[in-house]
């Protein structure tokens, strides 16, 4: 992650040329961590879903009077 900065910023400044295997692999770890946080809300929303469809009592009364 921090070698994928340094090559952005070097590229920006003008020092070295964007090639090679270096955008690639920043291509790479940024659509991987779009998918990973993506995956993440998706797994939030099933999660909050399940926990609706069960429709829990919000306490239980163990014994009658």
């Amino acid at each position: 992650m921090l070698y994928s900065l340094s090559i952005v910023f070097a590229w920006m400044r003008g020092d070295t040329p964007f090639n090679g295997w270096a955008p690639i692999m920043i291509a790479i770890l940024l659509v991987g961590g779009l998918i990973m946080v993506m995956l993440g809300v998706v797994g939030e929303y099933v999660w909050r879903i399940n926990e609706e469809v069960r429709k829990r009592p919000n306490y239980v009364i163990r014994d009658r009077l």
